[in-house]
């Protein structure tokens, strides 16, 4: 199916007298997306496979210029997830976070209501600055088990759980997927968003969802006899390498809150002090292989392809000419828009992975919010936080792998997936009260 597909758009339709020779181009382009489609959705192969297929298909079937094809290879976006792979690997390589957490758990009160906020906020902080979820939920894993015990073991791993997953799209470097955003918002957009902006339009979502949150815990019963003592990670001599990341994580921190005096680009900074790294052997090749996520900076590169080869093609405007209901809403109603889209991403999510709903939606949506007045960082972020939404287990691989580390029995994920469904229900109650602060930005009309 996935080869069938394009090869009909060329044989068959795309030889059709009656249509235009934009309209084959636009044929052909779309046959070559649906291609990648067939791909991610019987899994065929990896997403990243199916997107360079697709995008190979555009290039050689509709006449896709490779320069713009390939564009995501020179975009900041490339170059900051790059970078924040590599500052992320080394900090989790060297040591530093798993001193910290061995810091945290010497000096923690035992009492259960302490260890799982304290659990839940270093979540939230890892969310900061680690752009991997299952990276995130491996540093934590340690920390859980080392605590957990019966009668509020399901609580202690949903507060790791919740605390590493749900802000991952409130800040920029929290989550890969919020990079592939980033790569295809409009170029004239891209210069307007950083770390700081993101925040500052996600700050309701962290609000509402921070206090649902911290209500949900305190309706947990927990036992208040104290937690095991021994540590998860034992004490080790401060390396160089230890110093030398958290000397490149402060320059970077600096770098960042200078960036209005320097007027040097984020991604810019975070690439020296990920070579800063490896000058300095901190990462060796051989590491840098295996630690940076390949597969998605390639699906970045492709995700930036296509938004390029909608607007390429004209595809964009003419979706827009022929979406009906959804163009007036986003035309004249913009909030009963921003529902609706909710509504289709959570239903797309029973069936395909989130960050195939992320790029056929952005890749289509973003460019005609641009030309109806609506910002288009706000269709990322409703697309990339609805796809995060799961109730069922196999929308979620990272839930899969962190309920085998933990060991959790099956009264436990019972009660931990019971305590899911009630915050990713607060979780779309937070975005959905987040339209009108976007309409006080001037974000939304």
């Amino acid at each position: 199916m996935a080869i069938a597909f394009a090869l009909l758009a060329s044989l068959v339709w795309g030889n059709t007298p009656a249509l235009s020779a934009s309209s084959v181009q636009r044929l052909h382009f779309l046959a070559a997306l649906a291609s990648g489609l067939c791909i991610w959705i019987f899994n065929l192969a990896p997403p990243f496979v199916g997107a360079l297929l697709a995008l190979l298909l555009m290039v050689a079937g509709s006449g896709l210029p490779p320069e713009l094809a390939f564009s995501g290879l020179a975009s900041g976006s490339f170059y900051l997830l790059l970078g924040m792979l590599g500052v992320s690997a080394a900090v989790q390589q060297c040591g530093l976070v798993a001193r910290l957490l061995s810091a945290v758990l010497r000096h923690l009160p035992r009492g259960a209501r302490t260890v799982q906020v304290s659990v839940l906020l270093i979540g939230v902080l890892m969310s900061a600055f680690i752009p991997s979820t299952s990276g995130r939920l491996q540093l934590i894993t340690p920390m859980v088990n080392a605590f957990a015990r019966p009668g509020h073991r399901s609580a202690l791993a949903f507060a790791g759980l919740s605390g590493c997953t749900l802000f991952s799209t409130a800040f920029l470097l929290g989550n890969a997927g919020n990079f592939i955003v980033l790569g295809i918002l409009p170029a004239h957009w891209q210069p307007h968003v950083n770390g700081l902006m993101w925040f500052r339009g996600a700050a309701v979502y962290v609000g509402v969802l921070g206090a649902l949150l911290a209500a949900t815990l305190l309706l947990q019963s927990l036992d208040s006899a104290g937690a095991r003592s021994q540590t998860a990670v034992p004490d080790h001599p401060f390396s160089a390498d230890e110093g030398i990341v958290a000397l490149a994580l402060c320059c970077l921190t600096l770098g960042l809150g200078l960036g209005n005096f320097h007027h040097i680009e984020t991604s810019w900074l975070t690439l020296f002090v990920f070579l800063l790294l490896l000058a300095t052997g901190v990462l060796s090749s051989s590491g840098l292989r295996s630690a940076i996520h390949w597969p998605i900076l390639i699906y970045l590169v492709c995700t930036v392809g296509f938004a390029r080869g909608f607007a390429f093609t004209g595809l964009n405007e003419w979706i827009g000419a022929h979406l009906g209901v959804l163009t007036s809403l986003m035309r004249g109603g913009q909030t009963q828009f921003l529902l609706w889209l909710i509504a289709i991403v959570l239903l797309m999510r029973l069936l395909l992975p989130a960050v195939v709903c992320v790029t056929t939606i952005c890749a289509v949506m973003m460019p005609l919010a641009d030309l109806f007045g609506l910002n288009p960082w706000v269709i990322g972020f409703v697309v990339l936080t609805a796809s995060e939404v799961w109730f069922f287990p196999h929308q979620s691989t990272d839930y899969l792998l962190f309920r085998e580390s933990t060991g959790l029995d099956s009264g436990e994920r019972t009660c931990l997936l019971r305590n899911n469904t009630l915050i990713q229900a607060c979780r779309v109650l937070a975005l959905a009260l987040s339209i009108p602060y976007w309409q006080h930005l001037g974000y939304v009309q």
